[in-house]
């Protein structure tokens, strides 16, 4: 990765670039960029290198209409394919091992939006972010097998962006799972967006969430069927 303030808008697309260039063209990005760029020359990190900023990518600011925080990429996988893809809680559609998570996160869906029928689900997550739905992780990297390793230095980049959509938009659903996340929480105002908070999907047993059949409802009730989101 260069430091060249032009490789911000390829990385991240033009509309996150356009809208939040005081943080782009800021010395902190750009030392941010250059210590991310140093752990992938010293050791094994996820994801690849190219899907950093992939959430981003997928889902332009100016098409957002949900966020969902993960914590960060998952800590496993073959060195040259890991399971960690870039966006939050979404399973590499090659991994033979679907996360706890994951599991958890389908099995809510099929009970609360289908009436426990089963249904096709795509765990890349792609279809969901397709449709405007930002899978971001608090930590864009981490180090293979070292859960929590590169939280601090993110910390202030995800900050920034959430304070970014609250102070941008109105009308957003922000969805946190888990204590790491709901730190987060309170840079949300909950007068302007919706507000979600519930137990981080990677318990075992019984992961009783609502919140896709909530988040449905309340775009139902904002904006009609043509908003809602096939989970």
């Amino acid at each position: 990765m260069s430091l060249n303030l032009e490789f911000w808008k390829p990385l991240v697309g033009e509309t996150w670039f356009l809208n939040n260039q005081s943080l782009f063209n800021s010395p902190f990005a750009q030392g941010l960029l250059s210590k991310v760029n140093q752990e992938y020359q010293k050791g094994t990190i996820y994801p690849l290198q190219e899907d950093i900023f992939k959430a981003f990518r997928m889902t332009p600011f100016d098409k957002v209409k949900i966020v969902i925080l993960g914590d960060e990429p998952f800590t496993t996988g073959p060195e040259n394919e890991p399971d960690a893809t870039g966006l939050a809680y979404a399973n590499n559609p090659e991994s033979m091992n679907m996360t706890i998570s994951m599991q958890n996160i389908h099995k809510a869906i099929e009970t609360t939006c289908y009436n426990g029928l089963n249904v096709s689900f795509d765990y890349s997550l792609e279809e969901w972010a397709d449709q405007g739905v930002l899978l971001l992780n608090t930590a864009l990297t981490v180090n293979k097998h070292k859960p929590g390793s590169h939280i601090v230095m993110w910390e202030g980049f995800t900050k920034y962006i959430v304070e970014s959509l609250n102070k941008q938009t109105t009308g957003l659903h922000f969805v946190f799972w888990g204590k790491q996340v709901q730190r987060y929480a309170p840079l949300v105002n909950g007068l302007f967006h919706f507000k979600y908070e519930f137990e981080h999907p990677s318990k075992k047993g019984e992961w009783n969430c609502t919140h896709f059949n909530d988040i449905n409802f309340n775009l139902i009730e904002t904006n009609g069927y043509k908003d809602t989101i096939a989970w």
